[in-house]
């Protein structure tokens, strides 16, 4: 009963991921542009988070015998990418409502975290077989999971601190019109993070 509750977790899990539809969306629209970064800025955070716990995993079913503990990282692994995947499906639910850069961000990390879901599913249902815990494929299948994850938070860090100097950029234009002869930059122009590109 376990194993196939567990079995039922990661097919939501990869439901969330692919973004079926909208009726996994929080209830919470995201009707401003504030409140879709608010939620970049938590994707980001919750991503680190679920790297670490995915690195720690990692640790531990190297070990001959798997520590008991291994299913706390675990666990806390799989509530980490099930959160990130809520909150995609509310951005993409609202995908019309956000910013160029806010979509561009979106569409960037979202292959990342459909297989970044996968490889979660992956490991529960090894470790809930309780099968080769410590061949180099699971090893190896959560070392991508920490990988992909750390990805997804430095590119929209990336993102949000490009686009966080372009509004200051703007804020500076409007109240010192003479510094650039006028001109005012585009706060919600699309901002590709050179910074991230072939990471």
């Amino acid at each position: 009963m376990f194993i196939q509750e567990m079995k039922r977790q990661g097919t939501a899990l990869l439901i969330l991921a692919t973004f079926g539809g909208a009726a996994f969306a929080r209830s919470v629209s995201v009707d401003r542009p504030d409140t879709a970064t608010q939620t970049l800025a938590h994707i980001e955070r919750v991503a680190r988070t679920a790297a670490d716990h995915a690195q720690q995993y990692r640790g531990m079913v190297a070990q001959s015998v798997v520590p008991v503990t291994a299913k706390v990282q675990l666990d806390g692994l799989q509530t980490a990418v099930n959160s990130m995947g809520k909150d995609m499906a509310t951005l993409q639910a609202n995908r019309s409502l956000l910013t160029e850069w806010q979509q561009a961000a979106l569409d960037r990390i979202r292959p990342l975290l459909i297989s970044t879901a996968a490889r979660t599913q992956g490991a529960v249902v090894t470790y809930n077989n309780r099968a080769h815990l410590w061949t180099p494929e699971n090893r190896g299948r959560v070392q991508q999971i920490a990988k992909d994850t750390e990805q997804i938070a430095s590119t929209l860090s990336d993102y949000m601190q490009v686009q966080s100097l372009r509004e200051r950029e703007a804020r500076i234009a409007v109240s010192h019109p003479e510094v650039n002869g006028g001109a005012q930059p585009e706060a919600n122009t699309v901002a590709q993070p050179e910074a991230n590109v072939g990471r």
